[in-house]
């Protein structure tokens, strides 16, 4: 085999769109690693501790307490029987925040319990940051199939 076809059946454009696929996301990745470590506010950042409270009331709280739903009850017992905003009482004076899914923070959750790291807005980021990673990656794959059924599709339309 010559050189030009080695590399021709290397570079196949599936292999060249998940090169630029993999540079891109590292370039996302450089570009907002500054950002992971940023103590001072960003915009959005109450999002940010919302999910860390939730997080860190999951960890410090027996599953039937809060039943892996989004409690804002931290683990003291002086931190039970306070309402915050729209949350529902549970029967042990847990407060559950009803405006987002679970998995939200869950996920994070049970990925920072497994890694075993600590409940942080950089490691926040970081799980944010794979996992939007793992859905291009994802999304990249489903299209690549998609065109390539329909590029196959049209050669048969066209060979009949």
């Amino acid at each position: 085999m010559t050189p030009k076809l080695v590399t021709a059946r290397i570079l196949t454009p599936s292999v060249l769109g998940t090169l630029v696929l993999g540079l891109m996301i590292f370039a996302s990745l450089k570009v907002r690693e500054r950002d992971f470590r940023k103590v001072v506010g960003t915009p959005n950042l109450e999002a940010t501790y919302h999910a860390l409270l939730t997080i860190t009331a999951l960890e410090e709280n027996p599953a039937e307490n809060h039943l892996f739903l989004p409690s804002v009850s931290l683990g003291n017992d002086l931190d039970k029987h306070i309402s915050w905003g729209l949350t529902a009482p549970t029967k042990t004076g847990d407060y559950i925040y009803t405006s987002y899914t679970p998995p939200g923070f869950v996920a994070p959750y049970v990925v920072f319990h497994v890694l075993n790291l600590d409940v942080s807005r950089a490691n926040l980021a970081r799980f944010n940051f794979v996992l939007g990673a793992i859905a291009s990656i994802v999304l990249f794959s489903f299209l690549r199939q998609l065109l390539s059924s329909l590029e196959a599709v049209t050669k048969l339309r066209v060979a009949s």
